[in-house]
């Protein structure tokens, strides 16, 4: 059974990106963990959990659909988002996900740079001849209609919701 997974790092619009495919009646679960997420539970998944996992993922399920999402000046935007996390009491899962994700579990500006350089090339690198992949970036304004005919979907003139930006979610 195919699926969808999006395969952006953190503040790149996997929430927006998850929350915009409920429009078309899909649940793409979005931080879904490991076990679940290779039972294939819902329709797909989004954010880093998939990240270590998108080769496997696509050798299971090889004609599910993998969509990229990038963003300009990444670490600028994440750093803020991690910053004020970084006195939470996270569960091992995630911080141990964060380290094999970033290469480590707190905000570190230069490893979570090179992981995301890194993860681009890589994703860029293993789908480059391959029809199931996409690569977009909904953060610089690029719109879904593009995205709607990868995954085969109808248009129906829907804009991507702002789902998780900072000045909407995040407590001033």
């Amino acid at each position: 059974m195919s699926k969808i997974y999006c395969l952006g790092m953190s503040r790149t619009g996997t929430t927006t990106f998850s929350d915009f495919l409920k429009n078309y009646g899909l649940l793409i679960v979005h931080y879904q963990m490991y076990t679940p997420m290779m039972m294939g539970v819902g329709d797909g998944s989004s954010d880093i959990p998939v990240l270590p996992y998108y080769k496997e993922l696509h050798k299971m399920r090889p004609d599910s659909k993998f969509v990229h999402l990038t963003r300009e000046n990444w670490i600028d935007a994440v750093e803020p988002y991690f910053e004020r996390k970084k006195d939470r009491n996270y569960h091992n899962q995630v911080t141990d996900l964060r380290a094999q994700v970033y290469g480590a579990p707190q905000f570190d500006r230069e490893k979570y740079h090179d992981a995301y350089k890194r993860h681009n090339d890589d994703v860029r690198e293993y789908f480059k001849d391959s029809k199931n992949f996409f690569e977009m970036s909904i953060t610089s304004g690029d719109t879904p209609e593009k995205m709607v005919d990868f995954l085969g979907l109808p248009q129906k003139g829907y804009s991507f919701p702002v789902s998780n930006s900072r000045d909407k979610t995040w407590s001033k």
